[in-house]
């Protein structure tokens, strides 16, 4: 879904936010009591819905740690002169890494792939494994630890025998691909974004609710 696709009732827009559209932006400042969006960056007035990346990637950090991993990377996406369009929630996720990685003395390594899908991540994988690869690599999204995985098995590189792959989201495809991730309730979030959205347009001020997320472990991360 993109900012381009809107939900509209007699009264009520409902939109997922991407920060690059315009349109987006214009009518989440103007008409805040109609306007609810998902998941990505804070602005004033309008609520936010989503997990606490910060908090969550740390957690998937402290369990790579915990496993014995020291050299670590993480692979996200880069807005500026890339084509990758720019997701708060990503530079949270790998802050939440990052920090609580280098707190404990592991090197991190972040690399930055061309989108968010299974090619850029593979991609930027293979890059990432052909020299001094690490342990360890961290996701920002499970779309892109499945392109990690891919690059992995061209490469001849056991997962997690050689390496530990760990992503963010819990999508459908990841429990069957053994992945480690972060789960958090998609499906819910976009019901309570719902039910704000109503009250607000009914003039009321409520207060996002906390969402849940959970460490996952699976069979794609192991021992160094």
């Amino acid at each position: 879904m993109t900012g381009d696709e809107v939900f509209r009732t007699e009264r009520l827009v409902a939109v997922r936010w991407r920060d690059d559209h315009a349109p987006v932006a214009f009518a989440a400042y103007s008409q805040p009591e109609f306007v609810r969006y998902l998941g990505n960056p804070r602005l004033p007035r309008v609520p936010r819905i989503g997990p606490d990346n910060v908090r969550a990637s740390g957690e998937v950090a402290a369990h790579l740690l915990g496993l014995g991993h020291r050299r670590l990377a993480v692979i996200t996406t880069e807005a500026g002169d890339r084509p990758a369009p720019g997701r708060p929630i990503f530079s949270e996720r790998v802050s939440g890494f990052v920090s609580t990685a280098e707190q404990q003395g592991a090197q991190v390594r972040v690399v930055f792939a061309g989108d968010n899908n299974r090619d850029a991540g593979r991609a930027a994988a293979v890059e990432l494994l052909a020299a001094d690869p690490p342990t360890a690599v961290f996701a920002v999204t499970d779309i892109l630890a499945f392109g990690v995985l891919d690059a992995a098995a061209a490469a001849g590189i056991a997962v997690p025998g050689r390496l530990s792959v760990a992503g963010f989201d819990d999508i459908a495809a990841a429990e069957s691909a053994g992945l480690t991730t972060v789960a958090h309730d998609l499906f819910g979030q976009g019901r309570a974004a719902a039910r704000i959205a109503l009250r607000r347009a009914g003039g009321e001020s409520p207060r996002p609710p906390r969402i849940d997320a959970a460490l996952v472990v699976r069979g794609s991360t192991g021992p160094a």
